[in-house]
């Protein structure tokens, strides 16, 4: 038998192996479990390996606030539902416990709270407040600014010209609004008709630059008396007059002790509302923007429900007894020109405190000539 070459052979063998190898490729194996992407690898392109698209990481659920707010009786009146309005505004991110301000203390004491972070939030009237606001004491200058829309612009406009420091002393002012007309309550029967009728009276004040006007301008008696006491101090005789809200003439029931009430505005009562200010720097910048636009919109309801309600305060007053009367012509043009006496002494105090007083002025008086 004749030998066939090795190389041959080895040429055979080749051949054979790779027509396996092509049957091979031609009929593939059941594949096995998909392979899983190492983990933090992501996988790009068209393939259908059956795993579905990728699923978003779920979101940190964002922190929220429950608070406390401090107010007087008086604001919860229009106010007391500020938490509600905060949860509304910011999706439940912000509730809150409304707390009496006279169970803190002073109005002062709540202030001074909110600054050392005791408390969350004062809701407060800065004329209760002697000397924590001596810029915005200026709209409690009688006859100065005459609605409230005024009152309001003269407040944006010192914002505006950086002239409010003082409601940033560790504090954020959330909102500010204008509410009740301040009017002046007499007893014994008295109806002023000139300016030297005021003299000698006895007059109760619960604001620096109102005390000057009592004192310098129409000649009487300055008393201060806290809130709670006017009341007891119009009774006894303490005091013979009272500038006071409507609203707070009825709740206090002072139509059994006075007689008669100048309905024409004196000044209008300030709320301004305090937060914390390391509090208000924890709120990530789109929670501050919704407390913003709460702010906003409560005080715009607060300005529009206390102007509805004036004249119905009016109504329930003279219902009650008390003989409600506007100042005639010369005594009001005599009350309002009193007012400048007062701006210059406000302008002076301002500039012993350190602060521009002449600046203050200019702006305050430039919105007010446009009323």
């Amino acid at each position: 038998m004749k030998r066939i070459p090795a190389v041959i052979l080895v040429v055979v063998l080749l051949l054979s192996l790779s027509g396996l190898a092509a049957c091979n490729n031609n009929n593939p194996a059941p594949a096995g479990p998909a392979q899983q992407p190492a983990p933090g690898s992501s996988s790009s392109g068209s393939s259908s390996s059956g795993t579905g698209p990728a699923q978003p990481a779920p979101q940190a659920e964002k922190e929220k606030y429950h608070l406390s707010i401090a107010m007087t009786p008086t604001s919860m009146l229009f106010a007391n539902d500020i938490s509600d309005v905060f949860s509304r505004h910011t999706d439940g991110r912000v509730t809150a416990d409304v707390l009496d301000v006279n169970s803190l203390g002073s109005i002062t004491d709540a202030v001074n709270m909110v600054r050392d972070g005791v408390l969350d939030i004062a809701f407060i009237p800065t004329t209760l407040a002697p000397g924590e606001f001596p810029v915005l004491d200026i709209c409690a200058i009688p006859f100065f600014t005459k609605s409230y829309d005024c009152a309001v612009e003269i407040v944006d406009a010192l914002v505006g010209a950086g002239l409010l420091d003082e409601c940033y002393k560790k504090t954020h002012m959330l909102y500010y609004t204008s509410t009740e007309s301040n009017v002046v309550g007499f007893t014994k029967g008295l109806v002023p008709t000139k300016m030297s009728d005021f003299a000698g009276l006895k007059i109760r004040s619960n604001a620096a630059s109102l005390t000057d006007y009592i004192n310098e301008v129409l000649k009487g008696t300055a008393v201060n008396i806290a809130t709670n006491d006017v009341y007891l101090s119009l009774s006894t005789g303490v005091v013979d007059a009272t500038f006071n809200s409507p609203n707070n003439m009825l709740l206090s029931s002072y139509a059994d002790v006075m007689d008669t009430v100048m309905r024409q505005r004196a000044f209008a009562n300030y709320l301004i509302c305090l937060v914390n200010a390391d509090l208000w720097a924890s709120f990530d910048s789109e929670l501050q923007t919704l407390m913003m636009q709460a702010g906003k919109d409560k005080a715009e309801y607060i300005r529009e429900f206390t102007a509805a309600v004036e004249q119905d305060n009016f109504n329930a007053l003279a219902e009650a007894g008390v003989n409600v009367f506007e100042a005639n012509d010369e005594l009001l043009k005599n009350m309002i020109d009193g007012s400048l006496v007062v701006q210059d002494i406000v302008e002076a105090k301002l500039n012993s405190f350190g602060i521009d007083g002449a600046r203050v002025m200019e702006v305050a008086r430039a919105v007010a000539a446009k009323y």
